[in-house]
C-alpha cells in the first residue's frame, strides 16, 4: 500500500458492539 486516498474510516458504537469500517478505493472491510 504505497497511497492512501478517499479513505473512509466508519467507527459506529452501538450498545458494547464497535463496529470498524474501512472503505479504500473498491475495497470494503466490515469488522463486527
Amino acid at each position: 500500500m504505497g497511497k492512501l486516498e478517499n479513505k473512509i474510516l466508519i467507527i459506529d458504537i452501538s450498545s458494547n458492539t464497535v463496529k470498524v469500517g474501512l472503505i479504500s478505493d473498491d475495497l470494503k472491510l466490515d469488522s463486527t
